[in-house]
């Protein structure tokens, strides 16, 4: 991954470091007051935090394709890559998920433009915070159009990423290993 930065998230009451080339999008538009958005300077990259009511799935992982299935739109095929139970390294005794999945647009939403994408991989991680009943997800957007990736660079089954989600994933784990929570008053604590 290239340069970093620490960003302060909800008033300094979470930080985390990320890609020095994401820019806060409250600057360009309104954002929820759940939501913490960064664009990528260099391309269509978005990674949004947001802390969430906690779900009632108590499984971390089915938590976390819970999540992801309600920001997804209904007609739009989602494939999941991988899934796996994680350790956020500076809060380690919190439940954490991770995943990393395709969404690939319905029919009726393929517009045959080429800024269209024709598929977005999504890499999502999950904190869980059972007495405060909280999630906070994270997820990196990394959406893929014509033109903006070469089709046989990407072959998940086999483990080759392409280098828009290889660096999304080497976002993730520097999100996994710097993110903290500062303040709990966050969550009403």
């Amino acid at each position: 991954m290239g340069a970093s930065r620490t960003t302060q998230l909800f008033g300094g009451k979470l930080k985390v470091e990320l890609p020095a080339n994401f820019e806060d999008a409250s600057k360009l538009r309104q954002i929820p007051n759940n939501q913490e958005v960064f664009l990528d300077r260099d391309g269509f990259t978005s990674i949004i935090i947001e802390v969430n009511e906690r779900v009632e799935e108590t499984d971390t992982l089915e938590a976390l394709k819970y999540h992801l299935e309600d920001v997804v739109d209904g007609g739009d095929q989602i494939r999941t890559w991988q899934a796996s139970n994680t350790q956020m390294l500076k809060l380690p005794n919190l439940p954490a998920a991770t995943l990393l999945a395709t969404v690939h647009p319905s029919d009726m939403m393929d517009t045959g433009k080429e800024e269209t994408p024709k598929f977005t991989a999504m890499i999502m991680l999950i904190i869980r915070l059972t007495e405060q009943a909280a999630d906070i997800l994270i997820t990196i957007n990394v959406p893929h159009s014509a033109g903006s990736y070469k089709p046989g660079e990407i072959n998940l089954e086999d483990g080759q990423p392409g280098g828009q989600i290889r660096a999304g994933l080497d976002a993730r784990e520097s999100i996994r290993a710097t993110f903290e929570i500062v303040d709990m008053g966050l969550f009403g604590s």
